[in-house]
Protein backbone atom coordinates (compact mmCIF):
# COMPACT_ATOMS: atom_id res chain seq x y z
CA UNK A 1 0.00 0.00 0.00
CA UNK A 2 2.70 2.48 0.98
CA UNK A 3 4.82 1.77 -2.05
CA UNK A 4 1.98 2.37 -4.52
CA UNK A 5 1.16 5.67 -2.85
CA UNK A 6 4.80 6.79 -3.10
CA UNK A 7 5.03 5.78 -6.76
CA UNK A 8 1.85 7.67 -7.59
CA UNK A 9 2.90 10.76 -5.64
CA UNK A 10 6.16 11.01 -7.59
CA UNK A 11 4.67 10.19 -11.00
CA UNK A 12 6.44 6.84 -11.33
CA UNK A 13 4.96 4.44 -13.89
CA UNK A 14 5.25 0.74 -12.97
CA UNK A 15 5.79 -1.32 -16.15
CA UNK A 16 6.39 -4.74 -14.57
CA UNK A 17 5.96 -5.69 -10.92
CA UNK A 18 6.10 -9.22 -9.58
CA UNK A 19 6.72 -12.53 -11.24
CA UNK A 20 6.91 -11.68 -14.92
CA UNK A 21 7.31 -14.53 -17.36
CA UNK A 22 10.57 -14.32 -19.26
CA UNK A 23 12.75 -16.53 -21.43
CA UNK A 24 16.55 -16.34 -21.26
CA UNK A 25 17.92 -16.30 -24.80
CA UNK A 26 21.59 -15.66 -24.02
CA UNK A 27 23.58 -15.75 -20.82
CA UNK A 28 22.55 -16.94 -17.37
CA UNK A 29 20.25 -14.88 -15.19
CA UNK A 30 17.78 -16.16 -12.66
CA UNK A 31 15.05 -13.98 -11.26
CA UNK A 32 12.28 -14.78 -8.83
CA UNK A 33 10.58 -11.55 -9.75
CA UNK A 34 11.28 -8.13 -11.12
CA UNK A 35 10.10 -4.57 -10.99
CA UNK A 36 10.59 -2.16 -13.87
CA UNK A 37 9.67 1.46 -13.23
CA UNK A 38 9.56 4.27 -15.76
CA UNK A 39 10.65 7.78 -14.81
CA UNK A 40 10.30 10.90 -16.91
CA UNK A 41 14.01 11.67 -16.46
CA UNK A 42 16.89 11.30 -14.02
CA UNK A 43 15.72 14.24 -11.94
CA UNK A 44 12.36 12.53 -11.37
CA UNK A 45 14.17 9.32 -10.38
CA UNK A 46 16.35 11.17 -7.89
CA UNK A 47 13.37 13.05 -6.45
CA UNK A 48 11.58 9.72 -5.87
CA UNK A 49 14.62 7.76 -4.66
CA UNK A 50 15.76 10.45 -2.22
CA UNK A 51 12.26 11.27 -0.98
CA UNK A 52 11.62 10.90 2.75
CA UNK A 53 8.83 8.46 1.91
CA UNK A 54 11.01 6.05 -0.06
CA UNK A 55 14.00 6.42 2.21
CA UNK A 56 11.66 5.53 5.09
CA UNK A 57 10.83 2.14 3.56
CA UNK A 58 14.20 1.46 1.92
CA UNK A 59 15.67 -0.38 4.95
CA UNK A 60 12.73 -2.80 4.86
CA UNK A 61 13.23 -3.33 1.14
CA UNK A 62 16.94 -4.04 1.58
CA UNK A 63 16.25 -6.53 4.39
CA UNK A 64 13.56 -8.36 2.41
CA UNK A 65 15.33 -8.67 -0.95
CA UNK A 66 18.68 -9.42 -2.48
CA UNK A 67 17.91 -7.60 -5.70
CA UNK A 68 19.79 -5.17 -7.84
CA UNK A 69 18.92 -1.64 -8.85
CA UNK A 70 19.81 -0.42 -12.33
CA UNK A 71 19.18 3.01 -13.79
CA UNK A 72 18.97 2.76 -17.56
CA UNK A 73 18.77 5.81 -19.82
CA UNK A 74 17.03 5.16 -23.10
CA UNK A 75 17.87 7.49 -25.96
CA UNK A 76 14.61 8.23 -27.75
Amino acid sequence: MGVRHILKKYGVKPLIAGRAEYEMIEGNWQSQGMVILEFEDREHFERWYNSPEYQGILPLHLQATSGRLLLIKLDN
